[in-house]
């Protein structure tokens, strides 16, 4: 054979074990007789979500209810004593920036003490700035100005007749009110939670300051 068509044949030999080699690689072994096949890849399994990181997220949309039965302690220009409130107050809330909030707020206190009732409605602004402390927890202070109209009515006991008459009174008022409640997020996009309350007239003859514990509940859109 000449050198040239050895050189040749050599060539193609070894081309031919290079193809060989090249499929062997990328084709699985085939798996002996007997042998359990292994099992396929998994792709890793997400991360569950943080609920109270979720929450207080820039252009989320929080709507919730600051509601219950409250035993607060009440001071009105000397009166000091318990009294009992229903108070209803549904907001909207929304996040401009990562936990910073501002939002709107509507609502009705109801106070029934010895000798009277009074009934208030309320609106006006207010902002907030929630703090995660935790999985599941955080921490939602929010500053509002608001606008009250309250009517009282208070019984007047006669005591030559020993009879009972109502006086009824009513103001409008500008107030503060501070609002610290601890949430819990047992799932995303809901939310409730409990914490102390301050509303304080600034404006009016008759001023209130009402310090309380109050209850909310309410979930959060994100957009």
């Amino acid at each position: 054979m000449k050198p040239a068509s050895l050189a040749l044949s050599a060539a193609a030999a070894l081309a031919v074990l290079c193809v060989v080699r090249e499929a062997s690689a990328q084709t699985p072994p085939t798996p002996v007789e007997g042998t359990p096949a292994a099992p396929p890849a998994q792709a890793a399994a997400p991360k569950p979500p943080v609920p109270a990181v979720s929450f207080g997220r820039k252009n989320e949309l929080a709507i919730s209810s600051d509601a219950g039965l409250l035993i607060a302690n009440t001071t009105t220009q000397g009166f000091h004593g318990s009294t009992t409130t229903i108070t209803v107050l549904p907001s909207v809330d929304y996040f401009l920036v990562d936990h910073f909030s501002i939002g709107g707020f509507v609502g009705l206190n109801y106070t029934r003490r010895e000798g009277g009732h009074t009934t208030q409605f309320l609106t006006g602004p207010r902002v907030g700035y929630d703090i995660p402390v935790g999985r599941y927890l955080s921490v939602w202070p929010k500053l509002g100005l608001s606008v009250s109209s309250t009517s009282q009515s208070v019984d007047i006991v006669d005591l030559t007749t020993n009879t009972t008459s109502k006086q009824s009174t009513s103001h409008t008022n500008m107030a503060v009110n501070v609002f610290v409640p601890v949430l819990v997020h047992p799932v995303e996009h809901f939310f409730v939670g409990f914490g102390p309350a301050l509303d304080a007239d600034i404006t009016g003859d008759t001023k209130t300051t009402t310090i309380s514990g109050r209850l909310t509940i309410g979930g959060y859109l994100g957009f």
